[in-house]
């Protein structure tokens, strides 16, 4: 059975973040900041990345918004 990760603003999680972080940067949407934090910034980045990329928009990195990532 696979994990369900679900990476939301506010996470602890900083290494997931800064991974997420860096996929946004890396695809053209800044995330305002590459320091493990998910604030406002890299909220926003997330919900304009999953809307262009044909995802809900929800600002939470799911696994299908990872899977788009990282896929």
């Amino acid at each position: 059975m696979k994990a369900k990760i679900n990476i939301t603003k506010g996470s602890s999680e900083k290494t997931l973040v800064y991974l997420v972080q860096g996929m946004l940067y890396a695809n053209g949407y800044s995330p305002t900041g590459f320091d493990g934090v998910f604030g406002g910034g890299t909220f926003a980045a997330l919900k304009k990345y999953q809307s262009a990329k044909g995802l809900t928009a929800d600002g939470v990195a799911g696994p299908n918004t990872l899977n788009k990532m990282f896929g």
